[in-house]
């Protein structure tokens, strides 16, 4: 492709559809962990269990930045 020609749309289609599968993956993921969490603190509520601040300090990170989907 040169400067001035527009993109190849099938391109564009697939990077597209690979970043919506990301995207989508990584909700999913932060669900999970989202999920986790809620576990260990109900269960830490029946039985002392404490989270580590740096443990629940790397699952609230990926809360909000997931990590890339791996390839």
């Amino acid at each position: 492709m040169s400067d001035g020609e527009p993109p190849d749309p099938r391109l564009v289609r697939e990077e597209a559809q690979e970043t919506s599968a990301a995207a989508r993956a990584a909700r999913e993921r932060s669900e999970e962990i989202r999920i986790e969490l809620d576990l260990l603190r109900e269960r830490s509520k029946a039985e002392p269990v404490e989270i580590e601040p740096e443990v629940e300090g790397v699952l609230r990170a990926h809360l909000v930045h997931p990590p890339p989907p791996a390839p």
